[in-house]
């Protein structure tokens, strides 16, 4: 009952906002079975990636590579999977991917089944009687059979604890297998409370994703960059003045000149790309996802 009560308070704002569920409708209509080629990998959790367009940086991809460790990757950068639904809310759109993600009411409802494993290490009401029992009588004969009752619990407690986590690997990988199979989402998140009309359009919202992933058939025009700083010119070190998360390369490529030296690692699924610059007698060194600088380290050479 607790879970199916938000889906209800959702059909009762679509019903009263007809604009809202007219374009969600369009949406569905135009999106839902095209085919989204990503650029990043996408987490195997129905949690997806929350992408902010209007925000300098859209992407917290250091949550995002948590997510993509936590649960693994579902769709790899560069692979295509098929918009399967596009949900309008109050505040952001939800765009899944082959299935949206593992983790909904229904996957919970038909999640492998798992046992309880007894500790070994962990007494028993039984095994502390038993063992008092033995402690306290003065009866050889009686003393051994108390002592063979207590070896044979314990014996048939480490066996079932053995057996459940037996069972709990094996579901532990059925979950892992699921999750790697049903897809991931997109979450297009607005501060302001409610999506702007913009967006609410096939191009908008492949404009909102465009650095992410393409749908083929759509093409949306690239989302509102930030705004371009122009270094100064009075000195070298004006470029290096001018940085902050969220410019795009060519800004920091801008204000800083070409690379001296480009690195790539692999953080979770998701490409790093790390480029160091010198500039006068400082050293930049700059990490992007995507082609966005998401931290840099300023230093002398």
């Amino acid at each position: 009952m607790t879970r199916a009560f938000p889906f209800t308070i959702a059909a009762l704002v679509l019903a009263a906002s007809p604009a809202l569920a007219q374009s969600e409708s369009a949406l569905k209509q135009a999106l839902e079975g095209q085919t989204m080629v990503l650029r990043i990998g996408m987490p195997a959790t129905q949690l997806g990636v929350d992408v902010y367009p209007t925000r300098p940086q859209p992407v917290d991809f250091g949550g995002l590579a948590r997510r993509v460790k936590e649960y693994g990757t579902a769709i790899h950068q560069g692979e295509s999977q098929t918009i399967t639904t596009i949900k309008v809310k109050r505040d952001h759109i939800e765009v899944h991917l082959g299935g949206g993600g593992f983790g909904t009411f229904t996957d919970l409802l038909s999640a492998p089944q798992r046992e309880y494993a007894p500790s070994p290490y962990v007494k028993t009401s039984r095994e502390r009687d038993l063992e008092n029992r033995i402690k306290n009588t003065s009866d050889a004969g009686e003393r051994r059979r108390l002592q063979r009752e207590l070896d044979t619990l314990r014996a048939d407690k480490r066996a079932a604890s053995a057996d459940a986590a037996m069972v709990n690997r094996m579901a532990d990988q059925e979950e892992r297998d699921r999750r790697l199979q049903s897809g991931s989402r997109f979450n297009v998140r607005f501060d302001g409370g409610s999506v702007p009309p913009e967006y609410l359009t096939p191009d908008g919202l492949a404009s909102a994703l465009a650095r992410f992933g393409q749908v083929e058939g759509v093409d949306g025009p690239m989302a509102p960059a930030p705004r371009a700083v122009t270094p100064a010119a009075s000195t070298p070190l004006g470029g290096i003045a001018s940085l902050k998360k969220g410019l795009t390369l060519e800004q920091v490529e801008k204000a800083l000149g070409p690379a001296d030296e480009v690195t790539h690692h692999d953080a979770g699924g998701i490409e790093v790309i790390e480029r160091t610059y010198v500039v006068g007698e400082r050293q930049v060194v700059a990490r992007f996802v995507s082609g966005v600088l998401i931290e840099y380290l300023i230093q002398s050479k």
